[in-house]
């Protein structure tokens, strides 16, 4: 049986800005045993500690768009399907499933463009 991978990305509230795992610009993040963790104490700890007061988490979904070849997908992305709807990325698993079956591309996240929902 395959572990878990947990992986997360954050938005800066102070920056308003999205930092992502690999941006070597905020180093304070590696500090916590990197991204990608499978021990769920580490993860609640992360994100319930003193440094969540700047960030808000966003956990990877383990899924990736367009088929599973483009990028990874994140709870809080919008992203929009084949027939043109457009939809934010939350945590559901009926919508989780049903990403699993179509074609569908992130075309933003609800912090940097929340326009895109209306």
């Amino acid at each position: 049986m395959k572990n878990r991978v947990y992986k997360f990305r954050a938005w800066d509230k102070e920056e308003k800005k999205m930092v992502l795992p690999d941006n070597s610009e905020h180093d304070a993040f590696y500090n916590f045993e990197g991204w990608n963790v499978s021990d769920v104490f580490a993860v609640n700890s992360l994100l319930n500690g003193e440094i969540s007061k700047r960030y808000i988490w966003q956990q990877y979904t383990g899924l990736k768009d367009k088929n599973g070849k483009g990028q990874e997908v994140y709870f809080g992305d919008i992203a929009k399907d084949k027939y043109g709807q457009i939809f934010e990325i939350k945590w559901d698993y009926s919508l989780l499933a049903y990403l699993e079956t179509i074609w569908f591309k992130i075309i933003g996240n609800i912090y940097e463009n929340p326009e895109l929902l209306l």
